[in-house]
């Protein structure tokens, strides 16, 4: 597994938990480029990755992961909502 915060850079050292029904079945750290390997029999429904900053990620299987945008085109998005907002304001205060 890989372990990347939302920019997209490597998490490093991070200590990552590996659940079956609420157990622990395996702990371990990623390495310098954010990998963690574990046995591919290992049964999981859950992962969780944390560091000693308050950065936590949890993967459940089978769940959804959803649609995610980047970083970068929400803000775009929300600058032009902003903006036209802007201009909407001002065209019916003359």
């Amino acid at each position: 597994m890989k372990a990347a915060f939302d920019d997209g850079t490597s998490t490093i050292q991070i200590d990552v938990s590996i659940y079956r029904d609420g157990e622990v079945v395996y702990r371990g750290q990623t390495d310098r480029e954010g990998k963690m390997e574990y046995a591919e029999e290992l049964e999981w429904d859950k992962i969780v990755a944390e560091d000693n900053y308050g950065h936590r990620a949890e993967f459940k299987k089978g769940a959804d992961e959803g649609f995610n945008i980047p970083r970068w085109l929400g803000a775009i998005i929300g600058f032009t909502v902003l903006l036209s907002m802007a201009a909407i304001s001002h065209y019916y205060s003359d």
